[in-house]
């Protein structure tokens, strides 16, 4: 039996959907930092997409819940750095982008709806203390005659001889190297006032703000308190927007910590603020980003007596120090860069510096799941971090058979390699038939090399980078001899290499 059918459903089927009358329309010309960052935290909570289980879908309505803040433009660029690699595989950013821009033309709120700027006013506030007085301009201001000028020699640090009390110190590294771990593991001796990497701490109240991955922050805390214990340390699961010294969410964070210490009676101790570039909200790379954000964490270290600590990552070459201005490394106290198992002081103010600090981590079963699984995280292996004046570096720790392989390398870095900083980068194939070379003359297979690079790069002795789509490896330039010109001296050849 067939039934006619009716001319408006006829009609429906051959017209095109309708694209929303919101398609595409952003309420605002640009984004606030503290938008930016409220973003971030919304489409971190959505998890990752994961290919073969919904991931295309999942990605437009983390896409959508991005615009709800910000800009298409802000939506990928939050998008890519923080969620995308997370995903299972990443996005390409054209695929990225084309989905953010599908997610846009199919709205039904417009874009940036939810930004606290599209529905409230702006009130401009004035400064505390600006009346027009002129007489008053330089009140407050403290100036001390030199010879009065007294320095106390007795005065504790945070961390003997690496961190000062109620300095600014920022600590960073590549993701998934332990930063979180160390720096928890660091911030629960201060709180018992128990020696750490073989020096003396300052005991002090600690607060953690950690503003990602709440769930996990809590699972590794469940685990630091039952293998070591962590009295004193306190933990904030907040998105602050921390971008200057007078704006509200860094006054909260210094009457927190100041209600702490009232609270429990202890002296400061340390602020570890996880990461800057929640924390910062705008692009690392502007000046007048990280200026601002820089005077907060030193009006929060001054208003609350504690050291400051920066958790960060590192540029895409990591030998140029952390991601975005050059005003971290120039407006902080200290500077600590972690690799593969080690802590190097690159900058200690009055200190002393060119140290390194080197620690491993041991996974821990904190209980089972509801399917009786076990579940698990890490904590820093007591006994295993220790700080010493000469770092023993990852080459002097290799096998004498990759070490063969090592000097190899270096050996054809020292002929075709091409200098950065402080590695000496070559293609991988070259690195690879060098080091074939070497194992060929210890009686190995033709794979060998290419397994020796492979290995060097997991012990920490050589780097390995994509450059345009090509493999290089680097080998750290203090391995690297160039090669003299040719010589000729009476009863020598032509051409024999110096070294």
């Amino acid at each position: 039996m067939f039934m006619e059918v009716p001319d408006w459903l006829l009609g429906s089927l051959n017209r095109p959907r309708d694209r929303s009358e919101f398609a595409g329309e952003c309420l605002l010309p640009e984004d606030s930092a503290s938008t930016r960052a409220l973003a971030i935290r919304e489409i971190m909570a959505l998890g990752p997409a994961i290919a073969g289980a919904g991931g295309d879908p999942h990605t437009i309505v983390v896409a959508n819940r991005a615009l709800d803040f910000v800009t298409p433009a802000t939506a990928l660029e939050i998008m890519d750095e923080y969620w995308n690699e997370e995903c299972a595989p990443p996005w390409d950013v054209e695929d990225l982008e084309r989905k953010i821009a599908s997610a846009a033309k199919s709205r039904k709120n417009p874009i940036q709806y939810l930004a606290p700027e599209a529905n409230f006013e702006k009130v401009e506030i004035s400064p505390v203390g600006t009346g027009g007085d002129e007489d008053s301009d330089d009140e407050g201001l403290r100036v001390e005659h030199a010879p009065d000028v007294f320095f106390d020699v007795s005065a504790p640090e945070t961390l003997k001889g690496v961190i000062g009390c109620g300095s600014v110190t920022m600590l960073y590294g590549a993701p998934n190297e332990g930063k979180t771990f160390v720096a928890m593991d660091f911030m629960a001796a201060v709180a018992k006032g128990e020696p750490w990497m073989g020096r003396k701490t300052r005991q002090g109240l600690c607060l953690h703000v950690a503003m990602e991955g709440e769930a996990g922050i809590k699972k590794r805390y469940t685990a630091l308190h039952r293998e070591k214990g962590a009295n004193g340390l306190y933990l904030m699961t907040e998105l602050l927007a921390l971008t200057s010294e007078t704006n509200r969410d860094t006054r909260r964070l210094i009457s927190a910590y100041r209600k702490l210490l009232n609270a429990t009676g202890m002296s400061p101790g340390v602020i570890c603020i996880d990461t800057v570039a929640l924390a910062i909200g705008g692009d690392e790379d502007k000046t007048e980003n990280v200026s601002p954000f820089l005077k907060a964490m030193r009006r929060i270290a001054q208003d609350t007596g504690a050291t400051v600590l920066l958790l960060h990552h590192p540029g895409k070459d990591e030998s140029r120090g952390p991601r975005g201005s050059s005003g971290f490394n120039g407006n902080v106290d200290q500077t600590l860069y972690m690799k593969r198992g080690r802590i190097i002081l690159q900058k200690v103010r009055d200190g002393s510096k060119d140290k390194a600090m080197t620690f491993s981590l041991r996974v821990v079963e904190i209980g089972r799941d509801a399917d009786g699984d076990p579940v698990t995280t890490c904590v820093v292996r007591d006994g295993a971090a220790s700080i010493a004046d000469d770092f023993d570096p990852p080459v002097a720790r290799l096998t004498p058979a990759l070490r063969a392989a090592f000097d190899a390398v270096a050996g054809a870095a020292a002929e075709i390699g091409k200098p950065e900083g402080e590695m000496v980068w070559l293609p991988r194939a070259d690195a690879t038939k060098a080091a074939q070379v070497a194992k060929r003359k210890a009686g190995k297979g033709n794979s060998a090399g290419a397994r020796a690079v492979d290995d060097l790069v997991k012990k920490g002795a050589l780097e390995r980078r994509v450059v345009g789509g090509r493999i290089e490896i680097g080998v750290p330039a203090e391995y690297v001899t160039p090669r003299a010109a040719p010589v000729s001296h009476s009863g020598q050849g032509v051409g024999n290499a110096v070294h």
